[in-house]
């Protein structure tokens, strides 16, 4: 399932949406997804353009923490468009409307709103299967880790394939339950005219996070 994450990120932020991105790998631009993922480019990408140093990726330990109150977000997984709340969408300025995309037996929700007010491109996509240890176990395909405080009572991690945190990008994973967790991936317009916190995606990417499981809790079901 990792994998599959890491086809994600390259399949919709290579296509176009944000186009910042598009230049940061040339195998993925090709069609491929992102190669390894070590600590070399992880440091390698924090310091582009001058730009400063951003906290270094941190190994997480082998085993993903236990989910102690499940959440059953079914409904949410088959229609992940629904994982924010119109009034939650407004709050972030998301001006464009969520599509649904399939892939394989996946559902993606994909707000492209990089020229809009909110100055995001906005991915979220549940994922169901061994839940966080679908990352825990297979940290060498990520560029950057880095646990996080529990969010809304759920652990949380923020895992991206590639270290592009310079370029806008971060993502944030959230164990639902043991067996699965939801994915919000963000990419902030950058260029002349970027987003205010453009140096702080991973900032944005919990923000967005913290109300998908917010939203899940209020329409969800506790097991």
């Amino acid at each position: 399932m990792h994998r599959k994450i890491a086809r994600a990120l390259a399949t919709a932020v290579l296509a176009g949406a944000v186009p910042t991105l598009a230049a940061c790998s040339s195998s993925a631009a090709a069609g491929g997804h992102p190669q390894s993922h070590g600590q070399s480019s992880a440091r390698s990408h924090g310091h582009e353009h001058g730009a400063a140093a951003l906290p270094a990726s941190e190994p997480l330990p082998p085993t993903a923490p236990n989910v102690a109150n499940p959440v059953d977000a079914t409904t949410f997984r088959q229609a992940p468009c629904t994982a924010l709340s119109p009034e939650q969408l407004h709050e972030f300025g998301v001006a464009a409307i969520g599509r649904q995309t399939t892939r394989g037996q996946y559902l993606d929700c994909l707000w492209r709103d990089h020229d809009g007010p909110s100055r995001m491109f906005l991915m979220v996509t549940f994922y169901q299967g061994g839940g966080l240890q679908d990352i825990y176990g297979h940290q060498d395909n990520y560029g950057y880790l880095h646990a996080l405080p529990a969010i809304e009572g759920f652990p949380a991690v923020d895992a991206v394939p590639e270290d592009w945190r310079h370029h806008g990008f971060c993502g944030t994973a959230v164990g639902l339950a043991d067996d699965m967790f939801v994915d919000v991936q963000v990419a902030l317009a950058g260029g002349a005219n970027p987003a205010p916190d453009h140096d702080d995606p991973c900032g944005r990417s919990q923000k967005v996070a913290t109300a998908v499981v917010r939203n899940i809790k209020g329409g969800g079901t506790v097991s």
